[in-house]
């Protein structure tokens, strides 16, 4: 039987309290092992197809006249501070994939800055650059795995574009950086408080996280042993199109926005449901 509310209730106020402590930092090593995720992307990458599949790019437009070489030393700085944007990734002659960051001056990362300012169809150009960009690729062995432009296309206007493969980060990455930038920049521009050292880099959260694999197994082996009790067959959905019977990496990003009144009912739903609004999101749209 289900339990009651009440029960639910007892049994959230009397479970014991968990402490967390701060994931240690990794030992100097030359290089380090990935996550799962990373491996994956790795051996997706292995091919031209696939490499371009996990390209991630963004923009966004800079309002107001900015000092562009000190831009670019903001986005250095950031790089600098982030040891993913200096990662690359190595296999050894057993097959056992490996990161390892290398020093700023090692990566060679440089800003690109191109000047359409004075051209009638600045933002064209621009954007057909960046779709040009969005192309690029990347080396994951000798890196930068990072791609960042500075498109001025009016005295006023500038646009910040960034290119990235995901076996370095994901859209909440992108996010982080173009904040970072935003926060340096005010540094070096208007005396604002410095950027703190990050104290967990990505290598320490995935040396941490493997410390932690006999819980991970204890955990899969509990899902293993659930679902093998019970017979699942399959669910055919009926859809405008079949799948093709080879993968291939052709798609098309698509976007909507719902009302603030739905949105809201979804993430009330959705936390009653202990689920992740991702995903929620995720579930409705495969059904």
């Amino acid at each position: 039987s289900k339990p009651t509310l009440e029960e639910q209730a007892n049994l959230s106020a009397a479970k014991t309290e968990h402490l967390y402590s701060p994931i240690p930092k990794a030992p100097q090593l030359e290089r380090y092992p990935v996550s799962g995720t990373q491996k994956a992307l790795w051996l997706i990458s292995q091919s031209p197809e696939g490499n371009l599949a996990y390209n991630m790019s963004s923009h966004m437009m800079l309002q107001g006249e900015y000092d562009l070489p000190v831009l670019s030393e903001a986005i250095g700085q950031v790089v600098a501070r982030h040891e993913m944007l200096r990662t690359v990734f190595e296999e050894d002659g057993t097959g056992k994939v490996y990161q390892r960051i290398l020093t700023p001056d090692q990566i060679g990362f440089a800003v690109i800055t191109i000047d359409y300012s004075k051209e009638s169809d600045a933002m064209s150009l621009a954007r057909e650059w960046m779709t040009n960009a969005s192309q690029h690729l990347f080396d994951l062995t000798k890196g930068p795995l990072l791609q960042v432009a500075l498109l001025h296309v009016s005295k006023e206007a500038t646009v910040l574009y960034i290119n990235m493969h995901h076996i370095i980060g994901d859209e909440w990455s992108l996010e982080v950086m173009q904040e970072d930038v935003r926060k340096t920049y005010l540094q070096l521009t208007q005396g604002a408080p410095a950027q703190t050292p990050l104290t967990v880099q990505y290598k320490d959260y995935v040396i941490w996280q493997q410390l932690q694999e006999s819980e991970i197994n204890e955990a899969k082996d509990y899902w293993k042993g659930q679902l093998a009790e019970r017979s699942w067959a399959p669910v055919e959905f009926a859809a405008q199109k079949q799948r093709p019977t080879q993968k291939t990496y052709k798609g098309q990003s698509l976007k909507t926005y719902l009302a603030k009144e739905e949105s809201q009912s979804l993430i009330i739903v959705f936390v009653r449901s202990c689920c992740e609004i991702y995903t929620g999101v995720l579930a409705i749209t495969n059904l």
